[in-house]
């Protein structure tokens, strides 16, 4: 059995995630018969994704802006990790 707050962290994680009913249903259940370290293990995952998440959105859309705008000046090459220099530039 898990301390209070480990229980309550992981209800936050549970919370958090986009589960159907029955997911969460089976991740309630799964909550009693985890260990403190595993528990410790899952709480600190999601709280890495949390913190780090922005930075990723982020650069998704950085590289969303990119193509967007290679697309305007006809770049063709998908790949093109630069798309808004001109051939020969670094």
């Amino acid at each position: 059995m898990l301390d209070p707050i480990r229980t309550q962290a992981l209800r936050v994680v549970i919370d958090s995630l986009p589960l159907t009913e029955r997911q969460r249903d089976l991740a309630e259940e799964t909550i009693g018969s985890l260990s403190p370290e595993a528990a410790d293990t899952v709480i600190r995952a999601h709280q890495r994704l949390v913190e780090t998440l922005p930075a990723a959105m982020a650069a998704i859309d950085r590289v969303k802006r990119a193509r967007r705008s290679a697309h305007r000046h006809k770049s063709t090459d998908r790949a093109a990790p630069t798309p808004n220099l001109k051939d020969g530039e670094t």
